[in-house]
């Protein structure tokens, strides 16, 4: 939960050391427009909207977590909820997470929105 809620505040202030540390090098990212990325190529796509001036600040926070423990592995779903001050956007997010040297990384990324 602790890594959750650290990558969320960070990732609310597009912190490119919060994404690098969160998304494992083995990433398989599933955007909610259907877009699939690898950690190298998410990690430039984010490093495009940071320079982007026009984009709206974001914050972000996660309703309704479920994590399930398998040892090493995690399982994380959550409604993500994306705040700025034009609107307001869900996400059913879910993750799975591996725990190398005691700091869990995200392995598999699924991002879908909520039907309004």
């Amino acid at each position: 939960m602790q890594t959750l809620e650290s990558f969320l505040q960070g990732a609310s202030v597009n912190d490119m050391a919060v994404h690098d540390r969160f998304w494992a090098e083995e990433l398989v990212y599933t955007s909610s427009h259907g877009i699939r990325y690898n950690k190298a190529e998410l990690m430039e796509y984010l490093q495009s909207e940071k320079q982007d001036e026009e984009m709206p600040s974001v914050q972000y926070r996660a309703l309704d977590t479920n994590i399930r423990h398998f040892n090493d592995i995690a399982i994380v779903t959550f409604t993500l909820v994306a705040k700025s001050a034009e609107e307001e956007n869900r996400f059913f997010n879910s993750g799975v997470f591996i725990n190398r040297e005691g700091r869990w990384q995200a392995l598999n990324w699924q991002a879908t929105r909520v039907a309004q």
